[in-house]
């Protein structure tokens, strides 16, 4: 205990830390030592829960937090502490740091080495599972929020992380190109990604608590279109998008992006959009909807329709990014949903324009139909559109306050609009 103690005062050496770096210092522990850590530091212990992770469980397939996710969810107390689970599902082949190496230094890249030798010997079997899921969700009662991404960048708990955004970045736009050399290894990639959403789905639904936020960044078609499933719950025989709706039908705030096709499968046509329509119509409590789709894919009319043919009654801020909806179906939606629709934010790859006048009509619909409080379009970079959201721009930039201010009757057509935003056009 002498060393958590200052020898001259008698001081918890703790208690000078702020909340938020003891809740990083935690995050590091197994949870044997952080209950050691309590009993040991008074001032850890009288801190409570406000600290412990700052409130949330980070899993990922570098460290052995599978281990820690049974480790925390063996010990009541610190499981009652996780309101929010962050789970980073990809694997990223770490040896294509030394590939692309980007004046990272030579340590950061041992460690990364070394990280991946230990996921590809002791983790992948295990990560995600989903009996490991179900054994420990069952103790984290105090969990609304849950958080899927293999877009938001995975190793800034390392020491100087920073250093190696610039190629993770690059290495993501890579991915991204059909005629990568490496495309077989992505495709074993993608397909173990794509078979742990089922997994958390499944386990989710039947042992945590009601969620009232989710995040899928992105979530795989292959996931939603699987059938011949056993629920947890019940015993039955179901399907993703039967436990999806199920899992979803509480929440209040869903971002999801619909992504799919890494090995040449396209799940195009009305039969998906029907899946999508249905998923979306459950959503009888969702205040917050981010939608986001893979850009040239979901294209057909008869999938557009009935995705967007969905009623949210309590729908207030609503985000599309990457489908290309004709304008009349989008604001045939959007006018279903008038009455309680605050904010719209559209990247401009969300519409399908056939010429730039198209645009100044659709914004005057919205302006004579709509009493938005906020409005915001951006031209994003189509790379840009690949990448966490935190990771992107966030100005809106002069033109999309412009039309904000067009949308909301505050002020004239900004000149130049349609030309500027060129992304809104017809490719």
């Amino acid at each position: 205990m002498g060393s958590f103690l200052s020898q001259e005062t008698g001081r918890d050496m703790f208690s000078g830390l702020p909340v938020e770096l003891l809740g990083y210092i935690i995050s590091l522990l197994l949870p044997s030592d952080v209950a050691n850590l309590r009993l040991m530091s008074k001032y850890f212990a009288l801190l409570g829960r406000q600290g412990l992770f700052n409130g949330r469980l980070t899993l990922r397939i570098y460290r052995d937090d599978m281990l820690r996710l049974r480790g925390i969810s063996e010990c009541p107390w610190l499981a009652a502490c996780i309101q929010e689970i962050e789970i980073f599902v990809a694997d990223t082949d770490l040896y294509r740091f030394h590939e692309y190496n980007r004046e990272v230094p030579e340590d950061i890249l041992a460690e990364l080495k070394n990280a991946w030798t230990s996921a590809c010997m002791n983790g992948s079997g295990v990560f995600c599972h989903e009996i490991l899921f179900a054994t420990a969700f069952s103790s984290f009662t105090n969990v609304k929020s849950v958080v899927m991404t293999s877009t938001k960048f995975p190793l800034e708990y390392l020491a100087r992380g920073d250093c190696l955004r610039p190629t993770w970045r690059y290495m993501v736009e890579r991915d991204r190109d059909r005629d990568y050399s490496r495309r077989e290894l992505n495709n074993f990639l993608y397909d173990r990604r794509t078979a742990r959403f089922p997994s958390f789905v499944l386990s989710a639904r039947a042992y945590l608590p009601p969620l009232t936020k989710l995040i899928f960044d992105p979530f795989p078609i292959e996931a939603l279109v699987q059938t011949d499933l056993i629920s947890m719950k019940e015993g039955m025989k179901t399907t993703v998008l039967k436990e999806m709706i199920m899992l979803c039908r509480p929440l209040g705030h869903l971002h999801i992006t619909f992504d799919g096709s890494y090995s040449g499968k396209h799940h195009d046509g009305p039969s998906i959009g029907r899946m999508i329509a249905d998923f979306l119509g459950s959503l009888q409590h969702v205040r917050i909807l981010e939608l986001a789709f893979p850009l040239g894919r979901f294209t057909a009319p008869g999938y557009i329709e009935k995705i967007f043919g969905v009623s949210l009654p309590c729908l207030q801020i609503f985000r599309l990014e990457r489908i290309r909806a004709p304008p009349d179906i989008l604001l045939s939606f959007l006018l279903r949903h008038k009455a309680t629709i605050k904010e719209l934010r559209l990247s401009s790859t969300a519409l399908l324009f056939s010429k730039p006048s198209e645009l100044k009509d659709f914004m005057t619909l919205l302006r004579d139909s709509l009493r938005l409080e906020k409005f915001e379009m951006f031209d994003w970079d189509p790379k840009e559109e690949m990448l966490w959201v935190e990771e992107r721009c966030q100005d809106p930039g002069e033109m999309s306050r412009g039309l904000e201010k067009y949308a909301k009757s505050e002020g004239p057509w900004p000149h130049g609009a349609g030309l500027s935003l060129a992304g809104a056009r017809s490719l």
